[in-house]
């Protein structure tokens, strides 16, 4: 199942810069609308698929964000 990509601005602090960072997220409604046409059947499969996200990464250097910018601040 192909997850959706989610494109963020947070501050690296190895690469010392704002920077782009992409994670992946899960598209919670069409796992519920599979989860209703199956009578339940989907939600193990859904519980699995939405721990699979990941963190916001880097796209220059590869590292986990910590904190997120914003208005150029940092916020926690």
């Amino acid at each position: 199942m192909v997850m959706a990509t989610q494109q963020s601005v947070y501050y690296c602090e190895q690469c010392r810069k704002t920077t782009l960072h992409l994670e992946k997220k899960t598209d919670h409604l069409l796992h519920l609308l599979l989860s209703v046409v199956t009578a339940g059947v989907w939600i193990p499969v859904w519980v699995l698929i939405g721990m699979g996200t990941s963190d916001p990464r880097c796209t220059v250097c590869g590292r986990k964000a910590k904190y997120r910018t914003f208005r150029g601040y940092r916020r926690a």
